[in-house]
């Protein structure tokens, strides 16, 4: 019996030998980020659509991410997510785990811990987190990070943040038991395992605003940073996270990846010219100027453009043409649903112009066009609760609830309950908003949630709730 016990070992000592040689055979023939191209870069609409890619790569040795991010990505993921995060990822169910982030708190990760997740699965086990103001770059770098991760929208744990060190450029430790590096781009060390390289377009923005560079010098930036670095891009991806980055600066994520695919269009002299168009056209729009004369040249050589075509039904909107706008743009949502976005843009800039009605006009188009789109039922019905027209407000956020659920929804459901005087249907949802008070643990809550929860701590205080009362007061941080 015994030789062939040894015979079988001798195999599964050949056969991991080889799949070792395998994945480090395949290093080597892998891109450098910023000099060669890298034809597999992405753009994904959700930040944590990340963490599908990284575990379809099917690579047997841990990862190792350079997360370039102003939000870390980093709180934490629960026990009990973690255990079914695990079977989804054994099975290979990679389209039940995508799905499963994008569900808000009642999802399995989401934009907020999906690099928390990495970890915690066994995918990634090496965290450089590259933020992009230039705190590394002081000589309190260390004391200057600190201060940034307390008052990051994560909560991380005071004694996580006491124990974040200066260590070769960067300030190291662990946050929620995930060993990570803070760096910037320019004191990332020198790595010598093959990377998954994650950008987000607020990143690219932050960088360049800190160097008051354009947004296209910002990006050959880092395309020149990155060269320097001799990362071993295993894949590259970049994501949109905001309102603007979704609809008016999606072409920033667009051109990012196209670089990352072919570096010449930064390295070379001149950049494409509808990129420079492009850039043109937001530097006059977003300083408040008269964008025609920019974009009547621009479309007139590339009509087709659809950034230039959006930033021109925008502004015209915004100038108090939105009835044609508004039906281009919904034709344009109805054809391409990245475009919706502008539909929902163009709402939010209108409500700033105290233009109600017509911004009403524009989340209801979304609505009507992508039926089953729960930003667009969180537009609209955030337009109405402002409004007081709650009953109305109240059939957007139920058509939201029957796609995701969070925190923040259940506390916005218990709201028009509240106003609509229907106290007990307010507190059934205030109380399974704070079911997901755990959930919140990890993150600082928003102004608006902070409001909402003063109304069920009335309520639970009248009722003499102790426990409840006691939940609600540490969410809202009073002793």
């Amino acid at each position: 019996m015994k030789p062939y016990f040894h015979l079988f070992i001798f195999c599964c000592i050949c056969l991991l030998s080889c799949s070792i040689n395998s994945d480090k055979e395949k290093e080597r023939t892998l891109p450098f980020l910023g000099l060669d191209p890298v034809p597999d870069a992405s753009l994904i609409d959700e930040q944590s659509d990340a963490l599908l890619l990284w575990a379809r790569q099917g690579t047997r040795r841990k990862l190792t991410v350079v997360h370039c991010s102003a939000s870390g990505g980093l709180a934490p993921v629960f026990p009990d997510k973690i255990v079914q995060l695990r079977s989804l990822f054994k099975k290979e169910q990679w389209e039940e785990l995508g799905r499963s982030g994008r569900r808000g708190d009642a999802g399995l990760f989401s934009s907020r811990n999906y690099v928390s997740a990495a970890v915690s699965l066994g995918i990634a086990d090496r965290i450089y987190w590259v933020i992009p103001e230039p705190l590394l770059l002081f000589s309190d770098a260390e004391a200057r990070v600190r201060k940034f991760l307390e008052n990051h929208a994560t909560r991380f744990r005071h004694e996580d943040i006491d124990g974040m060190l200066f260590d070769r450029g960067c300030v190291s430790g662990k946050l929620y038991g995930v060993a990570v590096s803070i760096c910037n781009l320019e004191t990332l060390p020198l790595i010598n395992d093959a990377v998954v390289f994650d950008l987000d377009v607020d990143f690219l923005a932050q960088f360049a605003a800190a160097k008051r560079y354009s947004l296209l010098r910002g990006l050959k930036d880092i395309s020149d940073i990155v060269t320097t670095k001799r990362l071993k891009a295993a894949s590259a991806a970049v994501g949109v996270t905001d309102l603007s980055s979704r609809s008016i600066r999606r072409y920033v994520g667009t051109q990012t990846v196209e670089a990352m695919r072919d570096p010449q269009l930064v390295k070379a002299p001149s950049p494409p010219e509808v990129w420079l168009m492009r850039e043109a056209t937001d530097i006059a729009f977003s300083g408040g100027e008269d964008i025609s004369p920019v974009l009547r040249g621009a479309l007139k050589k590339y009509p087709a453009d659809e950034p230039l075509v959006v930033f021109g039904s925008i502004d015209a909107a915004l100038r108090g043409r939105e009835q044609s706008v508004l039906e281009s743009l919904g034709q344009l949502c109805a054809t391409d649903k990245d475009s919706c976005f502008a539909l929902l843009y163009a709402a939010r800039e209108l409500k700033k112009q105290q233009h109600d009605d017509a911004a009403e006009r524009f989340a209801k188009k979304a609505v009507e066009v992508r039926p089953s789109w729960p930003e667009a039922f969180q537009a609209y019905g955030d337009l109405l609760y402002d409004r007081h027209d709650y009953r109305n407000a109240l059939r957007q956020y139920q058509e939201i609830e029957r796609l995701e659920n969070s925190l923040s929804l259940q506390l916005a459901l218990g709201d028009c309950f509240y106003f609509l005087d229907q106290k007990n249907d307010a507190l059934k949802h205030y109380e399974q908003g704070l079911a997901f008070s755990n959930e919140a643990g990890g993150y600082r809550l928003n102004d608006r949630d902070k409001d909402s929860l003063t109304r069920p701590l009335k309520l639970y205080e009248d009722q003499g709730d102790s426990r409840r009362v006691k939940t609600i007061r540490q969410l809202l941080g009073i002793q």
